[in-house]
């Protein structure tokens, strides 16, 4: 329906509360990907106590990781953020299969851990910017 007087009709509300929806969305993922993203930048020791010491922990962390490929369309993150982002998604995606075999903490052992870590700092020591289309004017 549309009120009189209005440009503003009930299909542009839903799709307007649609996108809100997915904002909000979007960002509780970008929020479980960051918080996955510095604990691998830290230790593997305090990450594998932080997610319970069990022995799926680097199972875990790899599935928290690759959300960050649903955030690669979106435009909540910078370009550049988005570009490390991709980097880190490919490359907790091309991890073999025994580097989170849930072993437990022997599985950061692996060396494809070392370069999910390395990624994992660079991405942390970004500055946290919006991009241009969603600052306020």
């Amino acid at each position: 329906m549309k009120m009189e007087g209005s440009d503003f009709n009930d299909a542009e509300a839903r799709m307007a509360a649609d996108l809100s929806d997915l904002d909000d969305s979007m960002r509780t993922c970008l929020f479980c990907f960051e918080d996955a993203i510095r604990d691998v930048a830290n230790s593997f020791d305090v990450l594998f106590n932080e997610y319970g010491g069990h022995l799926g922990v680097s199972w875990e962390v790899r599935q928290e990781i690759l959300i960050g490929k649903s955030l690669l369309e979106w435009r909540g993150v910078s370009p550049e953020r988005r570009d490390k982002i991709r980097d880190i998604a490919k490359f907790a995606e091309k991890m073999p299969s025994d580097a989170y075999a849930c072993a437990g903490i022997n599985d950061f052992s692996h060396p494809a851990w070392e370069g999910i870590q390395q990624l994992a700092r660079e991405f942390v020591a970004m500055p946290r910017t919006l991009p241009p289309e969603t600052r306020d004017s």
